[in-house]
């Protein structure tokens, strides 16, 4: 046990997280069990939870409450579009094109309606936000490839606990 776990701090990794993660202590304290168990060092650990698919959908989930709550007026797919574009700028900057936007977003005339369109497809945020994780993530991170996907299971059982 480290003098951090010791004086009940937080690690490294955890500190460093969006405050939109919203993880219990107890979460960061299962968390970093495995992050020590697996012998990972709190960079590594913070780049496994930031790609990892459960984390995706916990930030989504938490933009949109956080969009519903301050904009209780604004019809769901002006929501849901916002979200998707603050997504895509993310991929753009990435050098990804998520949903194909990237090819209609100098055109102004197209650009709103396929973004539109997009947003139709999807029923709710919950099914959105499996269709941008299902783009963004093809495959778990490094803990997985390393052999350990017990240990990511457990991860995204943890992330996924409210």
């Amino acid at each position: 046990m480290g003098w951090r776990e010791l004086f009940g701090l937080n690690p490294h990794w955890a500190l460093r997280l969006p405050s939109q993660a919203g993880l219990t202590s107890g979460q960061i304290r299962r968390l970093d069990a495995i992050r020590r168990e697996r012998g990972a060092t709190d960079e590594e650990f913070l780049l496994h939870l930031l790609s990892h698919s459960a984390m995706t959908k916990r930030l989504l989930l938490s933009m949109y409450h956080d969009a519903r709550k301050s904009n209780p007026t604004v019809p769901e797919h002006e929501i849901l579009m916002r979200i998707v574009l603050h997504r895509a700028q993310i991929a753009w900057q990435q050098g990804a094109d998520l949903f194909n936007l990237g090819r209609t977003r100098q055109n102004e005339e197209i650009f709103p309606s396929h973004l539109a369109a997009i947003v139709q497809q999807y029923a709710n945020i919950h099914a959105l936000t499996d269709a941008i994780i299902a783009r963004e993530n093809p495959e778990e991170p490094w803990i997985a490839r390393a052999g350990a996907e017990a240990a990511t299971a457990q991860v995204g059982k943890i992330l996924s606990e409210s």
